[in-house]
């Protein structure tokens, strides 16, 4: 598979009070130059479509350095480069207009049977259509279990909506990065910034389906000194109707 490289101008829409991409927004534009990169070595979306398929993420691990500033450009580069029964592995490397790379990000990918609603392994016909990408090394995925919640800080109620949803009628992953963050007090959104961001994906969400997400602070501290160190936080959201895990993630704030 060839590496995928898109440029990108980050518009006025996707950015936010410090003039900064917002990190939903940068997560979509990295799944969109996946997209365009399967695309490009023959395996459209209308192909898995048309077999009643789909791809979804399964987990996306991001770093990032520095974010980039409205109306600058951007490279985001991405290389798909393994398989095992069930995963596909993808990397992401953000470079800004000085070819400095200011976002990294690792994801693993699972195809979705859209007929039974349920995970399959990976079909003959994808394998035989990918080649991989040699002309970066992998970055290291993360083997670790993100830690569960053992309190709650935070809690919110989401309602699933139309323009919630993506090709595979149900939420996009993008929508559970803006969930989490939309959990946590502006406070912590106005003065720290997200330097790590991990998500794993355990369930579909589907229209109109109402779900709980909730944050606990893993550093807290009552000594006023500490009050501006990074903050931790391990978020989880489920589903009212049946109390099952949608996603798990982990946050660290700078």
């Amino acid at each position: 598979m060839p590496l995928g490289i898109e440029k990108f101008k980050i518009r006025a829409n996707e950015i936010d009070f410090r003039h900064k991409i917002t990190l939903p927004c940068l997560a979509n534009l990295l799944q969109e130059t996946a997209i365009h990169n399967v695309e490009a070595i023959g395996l459209p979306m209308q192909v898995l479509l048309d077999k009643n398929l789909g791809w979804v993420m399964s987990r996306m691990h991001l770093k990032i350095n520095e974010y980039p500033n409205g109306a600058e450009e951007i490279i985001v580069e991405t290389c798909g480069h393994s398989f095992d029964k069930y995963y596909a592995y993808r990397d992401f490397r953000v470079y800004d207009k000085n070819n400095h790379i200011i976002c990294t990000a690792t994801s693993s990918w699972l195809i979705f049977d859209l007929a039974k609603r349920q995970l399959i392994s990976i079909p003959d016909f994808v394998r035989e259509s990918v080649s991989f990408c040699t002309e970066r090394e992998p970055l290291p995925f993360p083997k670790n279990k993100i830690p569960s919640l053992q309190s709650i800080d935070y809690q919110t109620e989401f309602i699933v909506h139309w323009h919630d949803l993506d090709m595979n009628k149900h939420v996009n992953n993008v929508i559970y990065f803006q969930w989490v963050l939309d959990t946590l007090p502006a406070d912590i959104l106005n003065h720290f910034r997200v330097s790590e961001f991990d998500i794993m994906f355990r369930n579909e969400c589907l229209l109109h389906e109402k779900v709980i997400a909730q944050a606990e602070i893993v550093n807290k501290t009552t000594d006023k000194s500490q009050e501006k160190k990074p903050q931790i936080f391990v978020h989880k959201i489920i589903k009212e109707s049946n109390q099952k895990e949608v996603i798990q993630a982990e946050v660290k704030f700078v």
